[in-house]
């Protein structure tokens, strides 16, 4: 074999085994790739690490209970259109007065029976006596949305002054779809894991949906919950009122306040006497600590120098009558 002859054959061997290569992988293709089958392979180890994943989607080892899922979603889906339809409006309504009024005690008695006549009811109420005699209130109360406008003006005709006032209104009927949606479509998702809950034939298949229903049952009562404090708040409006008595009447510039001058002058005359009491117990305590040793020993001075006295008296006397 010439030396031409053997570089023929060297690039032409090479070239051979890459086109059979080539061939080999097209035919692969042509029969494997194209058609959609794939060959997976799935040791139990494996499937047992991604039962967790799996608990969040429909149970694959039956294809009823698949369809039933699919199923499910379209109904569900079908269902929070319906309910974003026909849904009403869901407005919270909120309402704040403040009110000048000739005597406070009995204003808040006065909006307490609207409330209730409106079918409503006091949420808070408090009444204060200020440093100047009068009184202040607060009020709070909770009447249907429906009656809302009616009671804020029958609340304003029990004013002398109405001071202060404001109406907000928050329209949630997005907020309130959106959570019904939800709602509904975890329900439709706790009925599909209890049927696939009923397929489970391992123990850990048990587990698992039973894991994943727990999680679903939980949003369910979030959801529920909040929808209840949407149609509390939407479906009662509230309205809180401030209440200050009217001003006094004036004499010289000075409020003319018989009553008040009446209980500032019975407290003046309590604290006196109290002083008073006070004064003498510390006299008594403190005092007689005192005086009464000192009065002790100003008394035995006494007592002695009256006895120096009368000794000296009577050798003065009766010497003189001896000489």
């Amino acid at each position: 074999m010439n030396k031409h002859t053997f570089y023929k054959w060297v690039i032409i061997i090479p070239l051979c085994i890459i086109g059979a290569i080539t061939l080999l992988f097209l035919l692969y293709q042509a029969l494997f790739g194209t058609s959609g089958i794939s060959i997976t392979s799935q040791t139990p180890s494996a499937y047992n690490s991604s039962m967790m994943e799996k608990a969040f989607v429909p149970y694959t080892g039956a294809s009823a209970v698949s369809e039933s899922f699919s199923t499910r979603s379209s109904v569900s889906d079908d269902l929070s259109i319906e309910t974003a339809a026909e849904v009403d409006q869901k407005i919270i309504k909120t309402g704040m007065l403040s009110l000048e009024v000739s005597y406070v005690s009995d204003t808040v008695a006065s909006i307490s029976s609207v409330a209730e006549s409106a079918g409503g009811f006091v949420q808070y109420s408090s009444v204060s006596e200020q440093e100047d005699g009068t009184h202040a209130g607060n009020i709070t109360i909770r009447i249907p949305f429906d009656q809302f406008e009616s009671t804020m003006e029958q609340i304003k005709t029990y004013a002398n002054l109405v001071s202060y006032e404001s109406v907000s209104g928050t329209d949630v009927t997005e907020e309130y779809t959106d959570l019904e949606a939800r709602l509904h479509n975890a329900q439709a998702q706790e009925q599909t894991y209890l049927e696939v809950l009923d397929l489970a034939k391992t123990v850990e298949d048990v587990l698992s949906v039973q894991y994943a229903l727990a999680q679903v049952r939980q949003e369910i009562e979030i959801y529920e919950g909040h929808i209840k404090y949407l149609e509390d708040r939407t479906s009662l409006s509230t309205i809180t009122i401030s209440l200050t008595e009217e001003t006094t009447v004036l004499l010289s510039n000075k409020d003319f306040r018989p009553w008040t001058t009446v209980k500032e002058a019975a407290h003046a005359f309590v604290v006196l006497v109290q002083s008073l009491i006070n004064t003498l117990i510390w006299i008594v305590v403190v005092g007689g600590g005192i005086l009464l040793p000192l009065a002790l020993i100003i008394w035995g001075v006494w007592k002695l120098f009256r006895c120096v006295l009368l000794q000296k008296c009577k050798h003065h006397f009766f010497g003189k009558k001896t000489h």
